[in-house]
């Protein structure tokens, strides 16, 4: 499926509407954290932040992956419950589903792609 399909663009947009929004006005009300502060809170002194491990590791840059959709759910169901975010598990099926719609598997060609190019 292409990126620019109609069918899945109304996907996006009613996961958005209906899934995103109503969550993020519900964790608004409720005074939960926000990922993405729209300004500065005055109240905060500095956003300055000790970090317990101060060098980085080629582990640090590599990932499993998501190979597929479901692989995406278990990641973000681990990860979200990992960082205490369990507001989060409510949306993690229907950000599956909207994965599985947007994932097709590769075609397999014997031909080289024209955009590869082939050195000799």
């Amino acid at each position: 499926m292409n990126s620019t399909n109609k069918e899945y663009s109304i996907q996006v947009e009613e996961f958005f509407l209906e899934i995103l929004v109503p969550l993020a006005k519900k964790l608004h009300s409720n005074k939960t954290p926000i990922f993405f502060r729209k300004k500065p809170d005055p109240a905060i002194d500095t956003y300055f932040m000790k970090r317990k491990k101060t060098t980085i590791t080629p582990e640090d840059f590599e990932t499993g992956g998501c190979n597929s959709p479901e692989g995406l759910r278990k990641a973000l169901v681990s990860l979200w419950t990992a960082e205490g975010h369990a507001e989060l598990l409510t949306i993690a099926d229907e950000i599956t589903k909207l994965a599985g719609s947007a994932h097709y598997p590769e075609e397999q060609s014997s031909e080289v792609s024209p955009f590869i190019y082939v050195m000799f």
